[in-house]
């Protein structure tokens, strides 16, 4: 069994830990796959200007460490408050799906292209939960627009698996789980039991 966990390096800068001796400390615990994300916000903190610095540091030493990675891309990634919209795009509260989707679509394909031949990237997750609402103000991504966000990275990375996620709880009572299965090659449910 091959087992792995996530690592939000935008949430252990937040709490006072490196990211980079965290990945040392993850290294020991005996994991063979790594889930990363390239929060938006981070890398493109203003309009067509990309820094892959932090998450490129991380990737290398995963390499270092012989680990597969997961790589999130997209609006929403792991972690509170959920949604990285950058903010010369976004006031805060504000979210209009309309006016992001050339700006997501760009991101999302700057990134893929960016780490195209990234031998241990194996798996590209498209959003986290992106059909459930969530964050401070419970916004979701469209099915449309997370169609269109599939059918991009498929184009560009071929041979990766593509992971969709949806929260798993009260599953019944949605019908996301028929949209992400039909869209990724991987689709997790993340569970929440308290």
């Amino acid at each position: 069994m091959q087992l792995g966990a996530s690592l939000s390096h935008t949430h252990l800068r937040n709490i006072g830990i490196s990211p980079v001796d965290a990945l040392d400390d993850f290294s020991h615990l005996g994991f063979s796959w790594i889930r990363l994300g390239c929060y938006w916000s981070e890398i493109e903190r203003s309009d067509n200007c990309f820094d892959f610095g932090e998450i490129d540091t991380l990737i290398e030493k995963c390499a270092h460490f012989n680990l597969s990675v997961v790589l999130t891309v997209g609006m929403k990634a792991p972690r509170w408050p959920e949604f990285y919209i950058p903010q010369w795009l976004s006031k805060e509260g504000e979210y209009c799906e309309e006016k992001l989707v050339p700006y997501v679509l760009r991101f999302i394909e700057v990134c893929l292209l960016h780490f195209q031949s990234v031998e241990i990237i194996k798996v590209v997750q498209i959003e986290n939960e992106p059909l459930d609402p969530s964050g401070p103000y419970g916004w979701q991504i469209s099915s449309q627009l997370l169609n269109t966000e599939v059918s991009l990275a498929r184009k560009i990375m071929p041979v990766k698996k593509i992971l969709v996620t949806v929260w798993g709880n009260e599953l019944s009572k949605r019908q996301h789980y028929q949209i992400v299965t039909a869209l990724g090659d991987i689709v997790g449910f993340d569970i929440y039991p308290k």
